[in-house]
Formats: C-alpha cells, structure tokens, sequence
C-alpha cells in the first residue's frame, strides 16, 4: 500500500482512472475492496483544507489534504521533476540521479519542515547530484548532494564566499543552523 503521506498517484487507483477525479471516497473503497473488509457506518468526516499535489505553479484542479508547507510542496516537486532526468542529461555524459542522493536530499527538505522559508532553486549538479540554493538581498546558500552520506554547504555574502563545508546526511541540527544563518545572518 503507498504512504498517502507522499502523494497519491492516480494511476494506482481504478476510481480515479475511471471517474477522472480522486475522492477520499475513492481512495477508502478502493483499499477496502482490496482488504476485503466492509465500511462501517459513520458520520461524514469534515474536509480538511487542501493543498494541490500536482504541479504547484499551476492551476490544475487535482487536490488531497496534506499539512506540509506550501515552500516544502514546491521543493519536492521541484526535486522529482529533476530525478526524471534521463542519463546523459547535460550532454557531458552525467548519470541520471542516485535512489540515495534523491533520499538524502528529501530528509533534508524534511527536516526543513517546520521553518518559515521560501522554497530552494533546485538543479540537477553534472555528474549526477543536486543542488538547492537559496537566496535573498544580503546572502546566498548553497546545499549539495554528490556523496551518499554527506552534504556540502556553501554560504556567500554579496558575491564573496565566506564558509564551506560537509555535514553528514543525517546532521539534521546542522540543516537547520545553516537556515537559520541564510534567515538572520547569525551563526
């Protein structure tokens, strides 16, 4: 069964290719069908606020509740569209992205949840990596994924590099620093 936590998507459930829409409704029979269990009979649930799972730059109508952040929404779809790439994507020979780095780069955004930001450019980096990159007038950060198990970080102040390095992937307090100085400029 797919974690409905990540996104649903349509083509795994029959009543949304069938009816073109995807209803909780749906998605409830559809599962209870496959578990062969039978709906027991409650009052209707109240509809939470929705938030689109599709392209978040467009006005496309297909919704499901969620409780991420819009910034988080835009970052991940951002992320996806990138993992599509194809080998050899830039013409130099570049791989297509790893599982892990993919992984990697979306625990991070996820431990990102909970700050009040905008949402990173996410790029594809030439040998099969990512980049997110942030900026606003005073400041710009950089976060790279191209090793399994470490993240490079480079923080700029105008046009000059300051501070440089790598945390482990899983340094979720450092993620969290490093916003911290992009938002305030404090260390």
């Amino acid at each position: 069964m797919p974690d409905l936590n990540t996104g649903v998507l349509l083509e795994e459930y029959p009543p949304a290719i069938t009816t073109g829409t995807l209803s909780l409704e749906a998605i409830l029979s559809y599962f209870m069908e496959q578990m062969q269990l039978q709906p027991k009979e409650q009052e209707p649930c109240k509809a939470r606020e929705r938030t689109p799972v599709t392209d978040p730059t467009s006005d496309e109508s297909l919704f499901m509740a969620t409780t991420e952040p819009a910034w988080l929404i835009k970052a991940k779809y951002d992320l996806d569209r990138i993992m599509a790439l194809p080998e050899n994507w830039d013409s130099y020979g570049s791989p297509s992205i790893p599982e892990v780095l993919y992984k990697n780069a979306e625990n991070f955004l996820r431990s990102l949840e909970v700050e009040d930001i905008e949402p990173p450019f996410v790029a594809p980096v030439s040998g099969g990596g990512i980049q997110f990159e942030w900026q606003n007038k005073a400041r710009e950060l950089e976060i790279e994924f191209v090793q399994s198990n470490v993240f490079g970080y480079l923080k700029i102040i105008g046009d000059e590099p300051i501070d440089e390095g790598q945390f482990s992937v899983q340094d979720y307090n450092s993620a969290r620093l490093l916003i911290k100085w992009f938002k305030t400029g404090q260390p």
